[in-house]
């Protein structure tokens, strides 16, 4: 690409970048802060700091926590296991409006830091410039904005997790498979990580991270009580699922099983419902479960025989990612590894035309998929056919042929 290209496409997403920042600060504004996804931990941590069950359903707890705020409809208990109460009692100590500007800055900091380390890693020069026009190039993609904006906690877990994989790297394997740890204590996305530590032999980081998540637990028990701890890991996951993998924007292999064999229906937030490709609503259950196992177990096969870690690693995100039973756009930010890994063996091959390709088609998936789906919820009527509503699978498609393109390691 000439040079003048690069740099007004570089600019380009700059603007993009920051206009998605001032966007997503609008979000802290009255009108629209008690609607953030950061109520839902905030809420965990003022129910620990009162004595109240922190697994009341979500609106039942904001009333009971604070009568006088506006309540987002979320009839069910919060999704974000027990760890997280011990992640956010400090913020849970300050008002609700407060704590959501500071978490929000903690966000913009944990990009920054981001994107530094990538720079790092990649072996380019760690100029202040660089980390900003990075920076605001990856707010110029939907799931770092709808991240920011939404009080997520994808960012934090990017940093913590690409720190793992960099002392992993290094060998620095009690650091990674600490920090790995709690990822997994504060999101129960990376458990294929974990198994690949133990069947690659790496018990000093695989011990870590399990006794992390142990003392975690053990810890958010002592603090909200036992029982609590244990309605969590029995109860809201199934019905956290139940509720969610009807959802239109939901791309994860179990959903793909239920709305191919049962269809889309979503009575709680207004999305378009959509009909099944064969109407089969008894193949959903087992086949939901048949898919995630087998592609966890193919990752896991496939990892242990990659020639290095960055290509194990990267496969076991892409994995971690799709196989869970909710997977949001906002997950897409953990794909930044996989994806700067497989970059840099594009660019260590000197661009073969095929990868390159490939490549370029992944980044276009995914920069594009929210638009258009937004623009057909947006124009064709309910219900959606099968073929329609399968646009929001389009990050499932790119993040499965990533893992094959990563897969196919015969250079090194």
């Amino acid at each position: 690409m000439k040079l003048h290209l690069r740099l007004l496409l570089i600019g380009a997403l700059c603007l993009v970048g920051m206009s998605n920042l001032y966007y997503a600060a609008q979000s802290l504004q009255l009108s629209h802060v008690y609607s953030k996804d950061f109520s839902s931990p905030f809420l965990l941590a003022r129910a620990a700091l009162t004595g109240t069950n922190p697994y009341l359903p979500l609106n039942e707890l904001a009333h009971l926590l604070d009568p006088s705020r506006p309540v987002r409809s979320f009839p069910h208990s919060s999704p974000h296991p027990p760890p997280v109460v011990l992640a956010f009692i400090p913020l849970g100590l300050l008002e609700y409006r407060a704590a959501a500007a500071l978490w929000f800055a903690l966000e913009v900091i944990c990009l920054l830091i981001s994107a530094t380390l990538l720079i790092n890693w990649w072996g380019a020069r760690r100029a202040h410039a660089s980390v900003v026009v990075l920076s605001l190039a990856l707010l110029s993609w939907e799931p770092v904005r709808g991240e920011l904006a939404w009080g997520q906690m994808m960012l934090p877990l990017f940093l913590l997790l690409l720190v793992a994989w960099l002392s992993l790297r290094e060998g620095r394997d009690v650091r990674g498979g600490l920090l790995l740890g709690l990822v997994c204590a504060l999101k129960l996305l990376v458990v294929p990580l974990i198994l690949y530590l133990a069947i690659a032999g790496r018990w000093r980081a695989f011990a870590a991270t399990c006794g992390v998540v142990a003392l975690s637990n053990m810890l958010a028990a002592v603090v909200v009580g036992f029982g609590p701890v244990y309605f969590y890991y029995s109860e809201v996951g199934g019905e956290v699922a139940a509720l969610y993998r009807a959802r239109i924007d939901n791309f994860s292999l179990y959903a793909l099983a239920w709305r191919t064999f049962e269809g889309t229906h979503d009575s709680l937030y207004g999305m378009l419902p959509a009909t099944p490709l064969l109407y089969l609503p008894a193949l959903a259950q087992p086949v939901s479960l048949a898919l995630p196992a087998a592609l966890v177990i193919v990752a896991l096969v496939t990892a242990h025989r990659a020639r290095n870690l960055d290509t194990a690693f990267s496969l076991l995100i892409c994995a971690s990612i799709t196989t869970m039973p909710v997977a949001w756009d906002v997950y897409l930010i953990w794909l930044l590894i996989p994806l700067v890994v497989f970059a840099r063996r594009v660019c260590t091959l000197n661009f073969p035309r095929r990868e390159t390709l490939w490549l370029i088609a992944i980044v276009i998936i995914l920069f594009s998929h929210r638009a258009l789906f937004d623009m057909i919820n947006a124009i064709l009527p309910p219900p959606l056919s099968y073929v329609a509503a399968s646009i929001s699978f389009a990050p499932l498609i790119a993040t499965l042929l990533l893992m094959a393109l990563l897969a196919d390691d015969r250079h090194k």
